[in-house]
């Protein structure tokens, strides 16, 4: 999102995690810019919301920086309206997310044939571009999508189809310095899901205060849980469950969306390895 950092580009920030961005991170900090931090997985179920011309409730964030009643999910002292609100509905309290004009969306996957039907078979895995571009049509905006090569008609299983031509709008085949399967790796069949890899082949991470946090939060794993992890030191209790062997006691899901496997940390996160 830096390529958006131009004076007056930008008034508003509404996302779930700008820590990748460096530059809009300083925006953040530095209160340039008014700014909003949704729960990650709202997104997703706002944008099928959205595409299905429902209103949003969720108790998803009662009770948390999100409720009106506390920071209504506000990140910076120069934002001021609510978008959060409460909502009394079956005798309960939700929270009712806003439903968003969106213009232009912009997703990614691996191939599209020459309609513009689209794949994400090179990918770690399957996000919400089409719950996205949906809802980007729904609102009459315009879908780009970013692909890394694009092949003739009739030649991908339509069964890997994730976005079909006719809700996406332009086709822009990507350099490869531009689509990096990972923040840190360009592209690997593992992490893809094209092969498994010996458990034992990921080497162990160094000692680090993350891993000793790792270690003690994986000593409160009992058997058949499933648990969930995020990025940052999270990661670090898969790495250290794989490196003691017992990895297989319990499942490993993230928060892409991954069920299963070996997460990958660092700069892979958000890859699994034989998931």
């Amino acid at each position: 999102a830096d390529h958006l950092l131009a004076d007056g580009l930008v008034k508003r920030i509404i996302a779930g995690h700008v820590g990748s961005s460096p530059g809009m991170v300083d925006k953040v900090v530095n209160n340039e810019v008014e700014a909003y931090l949704l729960p990650q997985g709202v997104f997703t179920q706002l944008y099928r919301a959205i595409a299905g011309n429902k209103p949003f409730l969720t108790k998803v964030g009662l009770q948390t920086y999100v409720d009106p009643r506390l920071e209504g999910a506000k990140a910076t002292e120069k934002t001021t309206e609510e978008l959060i609100e409460i909502a009394e509905f079956g005798g309960e309290e939700w929270l009712k997310y806003p439903d968003f004009d969106i213009d232009v969306a912009f997703i990614r996957g691996s191939f599209a044939d020459e309609k513009g039907n689209m794949n994400v078979e090179d990918e770690t895995c399957i996000l919400e571009q089409l719950e996205l571009a949906m809802a980007t049509k729904k609102k009459g905006g315009t879908v780009i999508a970013q692909v890394k090569q694009i092949v003739e008609n009739n030649s991908l299983d339509p069964k890997s189809i994730v976005v079909p031509g006719g809700l996406i709008d332009y086709i822009v085949v990507a350099d490869p310095e531009y689509h990096y399967q990972t923040m840190g790796t360009y592209y690997s069949p593992e992490l893809a899901g094209k092969i498994n890899v010996p458990v034992d082949s990921v080497k162990p991470a160094p000692l680090s205060s993350r891993k000793v946090i790792g270690r003690r939060a994986a000593m409160e794993l009992q058997p058949d849980s499933v648990i969930n992890l995020g990025i940052g030191t999270p990661d670090m209790v898969a790495s250290v469950a794989q490196e003691e062997g017992v990895a297989d006691e319990y499942v490993t899901t993230l928060e892409m969306g991954i069920w299963g496997g070996s997460a990958a940390g660092g700069l892979d996160f958000g890859a699994s390895r034989n998931a």
